[in-house]
């Protein structure tokens, strides 16, 4: 694979995981797609500034899509800071620490009988051998 096709799919895959989780911190982007090292990950956010909207949450840069983001990958969900920003952030390392579970989903409609739907902050079919 050249050099602009690895680029291009490298950001691809960026959007996707933004489109996924909504908000996610340059370390949490970095360890989703093995950036390596901090300078690395910079250069290659900075290289997408024109996808990305950034604010600034307890010293962290958190990253969220665009309208340009959005286009590209054709996402229809708008997303702005929010006072709620470390309800995504803790979600999304929930999934890293459970070794990135497949069957994962982020605010999943449960219907218990038939009663109200539910809103579960998550979703995963996998077992967890431990309480957290």
């Amino acid at each position: 694979m050249d050099k602009r096709a690895f680029k291009q799919q490298r950001q691809e895959d960026i959007l996707l995981s933004l489109k996924k989780f909504d908000y996610l911190t340059r370390s949490q982007i970095q360890i989703i797609h093995d950036l390596k090292g901090d300078r690395n990950a910079n250069r290659v956010l900075n290289d997408m500034a024109e996808y990305l909207g950034t604010f600034r949450h307890e010293g962290n840069i958190v990253y969220y899509l665009n309208k340009n983001g959005r286009e590209r990958i054709q996402h229809d969900v708008i997303r702005k800071k929010t006072p709620n920003i470390q309800h995504f952030l803790v979600r999304n390392q929930l999934w890293m620490h459970l070794k990135r579970p497949h069957s994962w989903q982020n605010e999943a409609k449960i219907k218990v009988g038939d009663t109200f739907p539910l809103f579960a902050m998550l979703y995963s079919t996998r077992r967890a051998s431990r309480c957290l």
